[in-house]
């Protein structure tokens, strides 16, 4: 094209001149033949003729001025306007071509330009970041100036099978930028590119980010190929799969190659043709189906209980049919054992044997109450169910129920929390309170049991009343009285009259044994005498102790097994004989009697109790502390 452009303009030249000599040799030919011989005609006179011949001479050349002005006027014009035009569209070319290198540009892609033997004639920015080098220092090499020599191979192998082809050809390979070292998933495509001639001008290539895509189709497939649930894609009216997941193949027992390109009629999957033809009208007019539980058949026959999921989507304008499948077997033979569990909890609340009911939470609203609450309070049901525990006066103290929510909060339940229960007759009640946090309907609500402790805790005080008579008894009897470990022998616990015979403080007395104390036996024997009256459960007999100075005390012993915390520990009661000879005498009778009997003395007062012996020994004993001037107050 370049080549022929100077013949070109020869051409337009040798056709302006022409346009400007041949219009004036064809006038003046005319001029010279017409003129002449029109002037012979109509001037006879030489001398006139002459005249007229100069005047013709002169008007021809006005004539021809005239015409080569016009001529040249029109030559120029064109000439100008020509070369207007050629200003025009070479600005319009220049627009063009910074345009369209502002095109590239600006493109994200990678675009570069070789010639067939692989030199680069062009790049954009972004193949720039590529190889790491501006455009100037990229065109006139290779691939093999810049890359590895194995990727430049394989580059130039592409490039070739674009060229064999004639054709573009395409494909992914994963590339590293020399700009800042990431990786990237390029989808190339490379083709011929030729001039306006069909001359081969080199190579054309185009590579696109696909990284980001490719990502998101490994998450995709791991997602596909790792759901729970089964997945399958099928065509909307009959049912021609398409995809599955592996999910979907355990759940029915079937292949990937015995489903695809098959329709789930075929392979009588649903129950009957009807069920599949009502669930997917239902999803074509929705769009979008959830939990649509349905039974299915699997391979072997089998009925297996589903929740079908399902979707209408678009792909290539055509629509199709997601599905998630989840096997809902288990999950429906769990849900008929907590309904089994639900009633039998229920049967159990109607039936306990101590108060129960359930109320909200959140304002303590009564939800339902046992038989046992309305029995023990008075209560009809109907008087209690929506009202709240405050309102009906179930609490004795208002307070009590928002220690009971703190608690609850903080642990979790309650355990034998202590409050106040009102009747309908309005008694109160001691009462203890065990609850737990139950959801009925996504609500929560405490179920709550009621024991009424008033008769134990009554009971309690009087035990406690009776331990503290017996205490104030013990502390201020004149015998001494002691408990012992008959293990170690051990003093557990002495009341203050055996610690004053024997001179010892409580502290002193704390640690020791009952051999540290004896005068008059070994611990061999006092270990027999001991295991005697673990035998026996009780015996008498008389022995001398050591007091603290190292003077000799004289003691009768009355020992009995007493129980403490369910161990039988021995008990002993040290009189003191000595100070009353009378007393001693007739008590003496009692032993040949075989009775022990334990006499504790407060001041003029004797109280008797018989540990072991007969109606003889109790006459005995009355008349013993009667004929020692004792007032006798009751039997212990």
């Amino acid at each position: 094209m370049r080549r022929n452009t100077p013949l070109i303009r020869n051409k337009e030249i040798y056709q302006a001149v022409a346009q400007v000599v041949l219009p004036y040799i064809a006038l003046a030919a005319l001029w010279i033949l017409i003129s002449d011989q029109l002037l012979e005609y109509l001037v006879a006179d030489n001398d006139t003729r002459l005249t007229f011949s100069m005047l013709k001479g002169w008007l021809f050349i006005a004539v021809t001025a005239a015409l080569l002005s016009v001529l040249l006027y029109r030559l120029l014009r064109e000439s100008t306007m020509r070369r207007d035009a050629a200003e025009e569209a070479k600005v319009l070319v220049e627009q063009e071509r910074i345009q369209l290198r502002t095109l590239v540009d600006t493109i994200p892609d990678l675009i570069w330009l070789k010639d067939p033997d692989g030199i680069y004639l062009s790049c954009n920015p972004r193949f720039e970041q590529f190889f790491g080098a501006r455009e100037a220092d990229i065109r006139g090499k290779t691939d093999f100036d810049f890359t590895e020599p194995e990727i430049a191979e394989f580059f130039r192998k592409n490039d070739q099978a674009a060229l064999a082809a004639d054709a573009p050809r395409s494909n992914e390979e994963w590339v590293t930028f020399a700009s800042d070292g990431h990786r990237e998933l390029l989808h190339t495509i490379k083709a011929p590119m030729r001039d306006s001639n069909g001359q081969l001008i080199g190579v054309l290539g185009i590579g696109r980010n696909i990284t980001q895509t490719h990502e998101l189709q490994e998450r995709f497939a791991v997602a596909f190929n790792g759901s729970p649930a089964g997945i399958s894609l099928t065509t909307v009216d009959d049912g021609l799969y398409l995809d599955i997941n592996p999910r979907y193949q355990e759940l029915l027992g079937w292949t990937r190659e015995d489903l695809i390109g098959r329709r789930s009629k075929d392979l009588d999957l649903w129950v009957n043709a009807e069920a599949r033809d009502i669930w997917r009208d239902k999803l074509k007019q929705s769009g979008l189906l959830q939990d649509y539980q349905t039974q299915w058949r699997k391979r072997d026959g089998s009925l297996i209980q589903i929740s079908l999921s399902a979707e209408i989507i678009h792909l290539s304008g055509k629509p199709y049919v997601l599905a998630f499948i989840l096997d809902i077997s288990e999950r429906q033979h769990a849900l008929e054992q907590i309904h089994q569990l639900q009633e039998r909890l229920a049967i159990a609340f109607r039936a306990a044997p101590v108060a129960a009911c359930i109320t909200r939470v959140s304002d303590g609203m009564v939800v339902d109450v046992n038989e046992r609450l309305t029995i023990e309070y008075g209560w009809k049901r109907d008087e209690l169910i929506g009202k709240t525990t405050l309102e009906a006066g179930l609490w004795g103290s208002s307070d009590d129920r928002a220690k009971m929510l703190d608690l609850l909060h903080r642990d979790g339940r309650i355990m034998n929390f202590p409050s106040i229960g009102v009747g309908q007759d309005g008694r109160q009640r001691e009462i203890n309170l065990s609850a737990d946090t139950v959801q009925l309907d996504g609500v929560p609500h405490l179920v709550t049991f009621i024991v009424d402790i008033s008769e134990r805790k009554a009971a309690e005080r009087a035990l406690a009343e009776r331990e503290e008579i017996y205490r104030s008894i013990v502390s201020n009897a004149e015998d001494g009285i002691c408990l012992v470990d008959p293990e170690s022998l051990k003093f557990i616990e002495i009341n203050d009259a055996g610690l004053r015979g024997l001179g010892y403080t409580r502290a002193e007395f704390s640690g020791m044994r009952l051999p540290d104390i004896q005068a008059s036996m070994t611990e061999a024997e006092f270990n027999r005498q001991m295991n005697r009256i673990v035998a026996n459960g009780s015996a008498v007999f008389e022995t001398q102790h050591y007091r603290k100075d190292g003077s000799i005390q004289e003691a009768r012993i009355a020992a009995a097994l007493v129980n403490v915390a369910g161990s039988f520990i021995p008990q002993t009661l040290c009189p003191g004989i000595n100070r009353n000879p009378a007393l001693r005498k007739l008590l003496l009778r009692s032993f040949h009697l075989s009775a022990l009997i334990a006499l504790i003395v407060l001041g003029d007062v004797v109280i008797v109790r018989i540990l072991c012996g007969n109606s003889s020994a109790l006459w005995i004993c009355i008349e013993a502390v009667k004929f020692a001037g004792k007032c006798f107050i009751g039997l212990i």
